[in-house]
């Protein structure tokens, strides 16, 4: 079945972005004058940034360059990713921002933090340390006051204050970014036909590296399409549909692959996916206060320990509800955190009868052909194979 592309289609916009995330953020700057601040997670408060007249650009995954210089510094069992945004520092791509925004989400990215200021002095860094157990009594004060000691820093970097009015504002600027990207997934779960996972990362990243301004008229737009049926694509068998879990993604290659393979993917809770809008912020109250409720109340992902979510449980429930018979974790190799979710998560789903495929990914293998494409390939035909022994 052949797309039908109107000339000023959005999913196309996106993908252009998509395409150059990093180039986008530096014509944004060059056009606007505004500082860029990078940032390596989703648990980064980009309305802090905003504040601060910045423009926020989640750093991407490197694909297809090797991390030669950032090997000089990070031991072997690192993730890719972490090796890939030290490469970009260390090499110069990332030479135009303004600032790297970390979050101790995980043992890497605080090394990672630690190794940035020794090895690129040239670009400051600024840390948010997260509670790692959400619900003690005292996280919400400790929150609170590392908000406001990371929104200090940031605003003596871009040189504009981090003012309650200006937090008000930026906060109200991404609620309708993710308004409008809550309703992209809900038209994806609604429509009869299919947008190709490819096309959906691309509007994620469109949303994560634009001024608000620009990001949420790019979404709206394909939200619109897809409810209108505007955008049509291949459909695969809706039997063996799917979710994706897990953190980063390295590249668009993982969706590329279910796209070629034919495997609809309904849903995702990912880092640059759902998790970017899963957090609504509390309409009333301080502005730093309601940015600490939202990190507060979040799904905790794999890098926080919550005792009142079940991790297990609310992945059951996104699979169920996008009627996705199988969910597939493409995991980094050495990300801890992750791996540990593992048996937690596979139990809950096996019980649900959902099946999971563990992926492990390099970083730098191109994942539409060779071992990983073997692994996901075998896996639903395996399932498609049952299904006709099974008549």
């Amino acid at each position: 079945m052949l797309s039908w592309r109107p000339v000023d289609d959005p999913i196309e916009r996106a993908r252009g972005i998509a395409a150059d995330p990093v180039g986008t953020a530096r014509d944004v700057k060059a056009r606007t004058g505004r500082p860029v601040v990078g940032m390596v997670s989703s648990w980064v408060p980009d309305a802090i940034v905003l504040a601060a007249g910045g423009i926020p650009l989640r750093l991407p995954a490197v694909s297809g360059r090797r991390t030669t210089r950032a090997g000089a510094h990070f031991q072997s069992s690192s993730c890719h990713y972490a090796r890939g945004v030290l490469e970009m520092g260390l090499d110069g791509t990332l030479d135009f921002v303004d600032a790297i925004f970390f979050v101790q989400s995980c043992d890497t990215q605080q090394n990672l933090s630690d190794i940035w200021k020794a090895a690129v002095p040239r670009i400051p860094a600024v840390d948010l340390y997260m509670p790692v157990n959400r619900r003690s009594a005292s996280a919400r004060a400790y929150l609170l006051a590392e908000l406001e000691r990371a929104g200090a820093e940031i605003g003596r970097i871009t040189g504009t204050p981090v003012a309650p009015g200006a937090l008000d504002a930026a906060l109200e600027e991404r609620a309708g970014v993710e308004g409008a990207m809550a309703d992209l997934y809900e038209a994806r779960l609604e429509c009869a036909g299919r947008v190709r996972a490819e096309s959906f990362h691309a509007a994620c990243i469109a949303s994560s590296c634009l001024p608000p301004a620009e990001a949420r008229p790019i979404v709206e737009a394909a939200a619109g399409a897809v409810r209108s049926g505007g955008i049509v694509e291949p459909v695969g068998s809706p039997d063996i549909a799917c979710a994706l879990l897990g953190s980063v993604i390295p590249f668009p290659g993982m969706f590329r692959l279910l796209d070629v393979l034919e495997v609809p993917v309904r849903d995702d809770d990912l880092s640059l996916g759902r998790r970017l809008f899963d957090h609504p912020v509390p309409a009333a109250g301080e502005p730093f206060e309601r940015l600490a409720v939202s990190l507060l109340e979040r799904s905790p992902g794999a890098t926080k320990h919550d005792e009142g979510m079940d991790r297990g449980e609310r992945v059951v429930e996104m699979a169920r509800r996008a009627r996705a018979k199988h969910v597939v974790l493409p995991i980094l190799k050495f990300c801890d955190p992750w791996a540990w979710e593992v048996p937690r998560v596979r139990a809950k789903l096996a019980r649900a009868g959902i099946g999971m495929l563990l992926v492990e990914i390099g970083g730098e293998e191109d994942m539409t052909t060779g071992p990983v494409r073997t692994r996901v390939e075998a896996y639903f035909e395996m399932d498609r194979v049952g299904d006709l022994f099974d008549a």
